[in-house]
């Protein structure tokens, strides 16, 4: 997957666990940039995210997410 793609999956992600359609994310955002980013929903996207790329994630990735382009560097 190219990384455009990949980040337009990503995007789509978290428009559903935020359920805000109109959400745009640049690769530099982080979770201080969504106001409604908090433990739950940060749970809520690893389980997304890792049935969308049927993946699992190690506990030692979560704690890395600083920004949404890091997400990127597993795909790409």
């Amino acid at each position: 997957m190219n990384r455009k793609l990949v980040l337009e999956n990503l995007i789509e992600v978290f428009k559903k666990v935020f359920e805000i359609d109109s959400l745009e994310l640049k690769e530099e955002d982080s979770f201080k940039d969504i106001e409604q980013w908090d433990s739950l929903t940060h749970i809520m996207i690893v389980v997304e995210l890792e049935k969308k790329f049927e993946i699992k994630f190690l506990s030692s990735e979560l704690a890395s997410w600083k920004k949404l382009g890091i997400l990127l560097i597993r795909y790409v």
